[in-house]
């Protein structure tokens, strides 16, 4: 009888220790803060904040899509872009435009992405798409001859983007790309082709204003 005592004494102490040493073990795993504190101080452990991941630095020069691109900073033409709307940018013909800059936050993503590499491909892309978005939401209100009128302003972001950008962006596809871009919803795309409706038929001249003129801006003084 004394042995039986004798053993189950040492049982519970033994699974005493166990479980003191399993405490002291989770509490190196997820030590206190009190703990944590002289693991921090003693080099054993580091602070969230240290290990957290480190915002990569916008890079000191542009970065070309056809090279491959660089892993220890973020390309100019892609930082500070707003968020993809998502789903939740196709709701209404206006779209979101976060930034409030003119350009559908969708679009304005898209011409970074594919185009963010010349300066002048992206500042003539973006009054195409502020022109085509215009077409869009003002399609139940004007008439024929407003229609033209409108039409001739908007043919000038077109002929600017012709005018300034190399031989290659001019044939990639560039204009229609970004149009389609903009008119990505049945509703978008149907009020596009009513605008266009009322401004066909009409007779339109080329500018022959000088690019900068016509642009608004100096495309040669931009570096690409």
């Amino acid at each position: 009888m004394d042995s039986r005592k004798s053993n189950v004494r040492w049982t519970l102490a033994a699974l005493a220790v166990v479980a003191v040493v399993g405490a002291v073990l989770l509490m190196m795993e997820r030590p206190p803060p009190a703990i944590a504190s002289v693991k921090n101080a003693l080099g054993l452990q580091r602070d969230a904040a240290s290990v957290a991941p480190r915002t990569k630095p916008i890079c000191t020069s542009p970065v070309n899509p056809n090279v491959a691109a660089p892993t220890n900073c973020v390309p100019q033409h892609l930082a500070n872009l707003p968020p993809d709307p998502g789903p939740e940018g196709l709701k209404t013909i206006e779209g979101i435009d976060s930034d409030k800059d003119g350009v559908r936050d969708d679009v304005q993503r898209f011409i970074a992405e594919n185009y963010g590499h010349s300066e002048r491909a992206v500042r003539a892309l973006r009054e195409v798409a502020k022109g085509a978005q215009r077409q869009i939401t003002i399609a139940d209100t004007v008439g024929r001859d407003q229609a033209k009128q409108i039409a001739e302003e908007i043919m000038k972001p077109v002929d600017c983007f012709v005018r300034s950008v190399d031989k290659e962006t001019r044939y990639s596809g560039a204009l229609e790309k970004v149009v389609t871009e903009v008119t990505n919803t049945p509703e978008r795309y149907a009020k596009k082709g009513k605008f266009e409706v009322l401004a066909a038929n009409r007779v339109y001249e080329l500018s022959n204003d000088p690019t900068p003129v016509l642009c608004g801006y100096a495309p040669e003084k931009l570096p690409n």
